[in-house]
């Protein structure tokens, strides 16, 4: 005990160095060191890399100038980000490769924002399959779980996206909303809706191969169905009926209400003949 004033302190040959001065102390040792009580870094720099085979506590705020990471290729380690509400957190799960967002309330849980004052879109999401494509590729989906009555996860719903074509120059696209039903079981879901391009007229098309088209409520809200006349009115809007014999009948009106059926597109108020006058 008591002072000891040196320019140089040296213990047990080569492990502890005090360079005097007031600003330096050189630990220069290959061997382990044990420090019993707390250590406490209150300003300067730690400049050389530092392995830690336990756990660290940080109680203040910290700063990284630098990259983190966490693990190496092929053996990473959860990362967890822990919010002001119970059960509320942000988990990167390495096991799962995964990262996972839980809460127990009905708020969002991902919310994205941009202050641009422009009439560009923003914020945005980007799902981006970076492999060089080929005709109908999967390119990305969103699922919608929930537990039936015998808590079991089950696919509800999904929007599903697919590249048709992927033909530079002549690329089309795809949009599917499928659904669980009574038939489809399991974790199986059916196209309820699916919107696709058209290589031939620059147009988008609207398919429901599972089902029907409801337009308004019974006794609650009036259903309206419009359909537009093309390009300088001369090609009315149609409805195409299929007989069961699978006979197409196009079905449109002509410019003084006349309803009129066709065998083909009409292209004129000419074309097809009278079903039945309006008044």
């Amino acid at each position: 005990t008591g002072t000891l004033t040196a320019d140089t302190l040296q213990l047990s040959s080569n492990i502890i160095k005090a360079s005097d001065g007031g600003s330096t102390i050189t630990l220069d040792t290959s061997d382990n060191v044990t420090i019993l009580g707390d250590l406490t870094i209150s300003g300067g720099n730690i400049t050389s890399a530092i392995t830690l085979d336990s756990t660290l506590t940080v109680t203040n705020t910290t700063q990284l100038n630098n990259t983190l990471t966490v693990g190496v290729d092929d053996a990473g380690h959860d990362v967890k980000f822990f919010g002001n509400t119970a059960s509320h957190y942000m988990l990167w799960d390495t096991s799962e490769d995964k990262l996972r967002i839980a809460s127990t309330g009905n708020t969002a849980n991902l919310l994205l924002t941009s202050s641009d004052t422009d009439n560009a879109v923003g914020p945005g999401i980007t799902l981006e399959r970076t492999a060089t494509g080929a005709d109908n590729d999967a390119l990305g989906k969103i699922d919608f779980y929930g537990r039936d009555d015998g808590d079991n996860s089950t696919l509800y719903a999904r929007m599903y996206s697919q590249l048709l074509t992927a033909a530079d120059g002549g690329e089309i696209g795809s949009m599917q909303f499928q659904m669980m039903t009574e038939s489809a079981g399991g974790n199986a879901v059916k196209t309820g809706l699916w919107i696709r391009g058209s290589a031939t007229n620059d147009t988008v098309t609207c398919n429901m191969p599972n089902g029907g088209l409801t337009i308004g409520q019974n006794s609650s809200v009036q259903g309206i169905l419009t359909l537009w006349d093309g390009g300088g009115g001369n090609t009315p809007g149609y409805v195409v009926l299929y007989s069961p014999n699978g006979t197409a009948n196009y079905i449109f009106c002509e410019d003084d209400g006349t309803l009129k059926r066709h065998t083909s597109a009409p292209t004129a108020n000419s074309d097809g003949s009278e079903i039945g006058g309006q008044s």
